[in-house]
């Protein structure tokens, strides 16, 4: 049973603070999440069999898992990838979103990505699809 179930949206920019190409900047970071999600369970599915730990298209990358220490294990490998990359995360941009869950509101745990605090939302849009808590 899926207890918790957490999102967090970090939008990358290159270092000088410029768009890269699409296809220039998804060659770079095609390793990304093999590297975050290394030794991670992501989020449980519907049917139990698969877990996904992130979805990642161009810039916009979402984070799931089912529990908040996962989580902010994630945040650190992708601090550390993207330091490594030579990438921003634009925290302005970031948020976290706790699904499913009966027993926690809000969280008990702040989230934290290069030591500022990601801000808590109900609900959130994802490629132009709004992610809603509850």
């Amino acid at each position: 049973m899926v207890r918790r179930g957490l999102g967090c949206i970090p939008r990358m920019v290159s270092n000088r603070g410029a768009l890269c190409p699409p296809l220039l900047f998804s060659l770079y970071i095609n390793d990304m999440g093999r590297e975050i999600s290394e030794g991670i369970e992501g989020a449980v599915t519907g049917d139990r069999v698969y877990c996904v730990s992130h979805m990642l298209y161009a810039d916009d990358l979402g984070l799931t898992t089912n529990g908040p220490g996962i989580m902010q294990t994630m945040l650190n490998k992708l601090r550390t990838y993207a330091e490594k990359k030579g990438l921003t995360v634009n925290t302005a941009k970031s948020e976290v979103v706790n699904f499913n869950s009966k027993s926690v509101s809000p969280l008990q745990n702040s989230f934290t990505y290069d030591g500022v605090v990601l801000p808590e939302k109900d609900r959130f849009k994802y490629l132009g699809m709004l992610l809603i808590e509850g």
